[in-house]
C-alpha cells in the first residue's frame, strides 16, 4: 500500500481535536464517526493498494497430429498472433507443438511467433506431454495460462 499525497495526513490532528471536543452520544456513533473520518482521510491522502501484475506467461500448445484438418497450422499461427496482440504489456507468450511428443517452438518471450520449426511425430496426440512441457515453461513466481489448440481427437 502506498499514499500518493501523504500531506493530507496532517489533517489527523484537527480531526482528532474535533472528535474529542464534540463526542457523539452513543458508542455506535463514536465508532461510525471514527471509521468515516479515517476513510475520508485515507481517500484524501490517496491510499493505493498495489496488486500483483496479471500479465504473466501464456503457453500455447498446438496439436500438429494427422487428425488436424488441412490449413490447421495456418489457423494456429493466426490464433497465436491474436493472443500475442491482445496480451497486456509485460506478458510473455510461449509456443509448444505436440504430436506423440511435445517440442518447444518458442520459449516464453515478448517477441512475435515466427512459425513452426520443430519436428513432431504426428501419428498421435499426447496432450499429457504437452501439458507437462507447458507447465515447465511457466515460472512459479508469476501467473500463467495454458491454451491448447487441437481438434479434440
Amino acid at each position: 500500500m502506498t499514499l500518493r499525497e501523504p500531506i493530507w495526513l496532517l489533517l489527523l490532528v484537527p480531526m482528532a481535536a474535533a472528535y474529542m471536543l464534540w463526542p457523539p452520544a452513543t458508542t455506535l456513533l463514536r465508532v461510525l464517526r471514527g471509521i468515516v473520518m479515517v476513510m475520508i482521510l485515507l481517500a484524501l491522502a490517496g491510499l493505493t493498494v498495489l496488486l500483483p501484475s496479471r500479465s504473466g506467461t501464456v503457453v500455447i500448445a498446438v496439436d500438429r497430429s494427422l487428425s488436424i484438418p488441412h490449413g490447421g497450422e495456418q489457423a494456429a499461427k493466426d490464433a497465436i498472433k491474436l493472443v500475442q496482440n491482445a496480451a497486456p504489456s509485460g506478458a510473455r507468450t510461449g509456443v509448444i507443438s505436440f504430436g506423440r511428443q511435445a517440442v518447444t517452438e518458442q520459449p516464453p518471450s515478448a517477441s512475435a511467433f515466427t512459425g513452426f520449426t520443430g519436428v513432431v511425430d504426428n501419428e498421435a496426440s499426447e496432450i499429457n506431454s504437452a501439458l507437462d512441457a507447458a507447465l515447465a515453461l511457466i515460472p512459479s513466481s508469476s501467473p500463467g495460462r495454458i491454451l491448447i489448440l487441437t481438434d479434440g481427437q
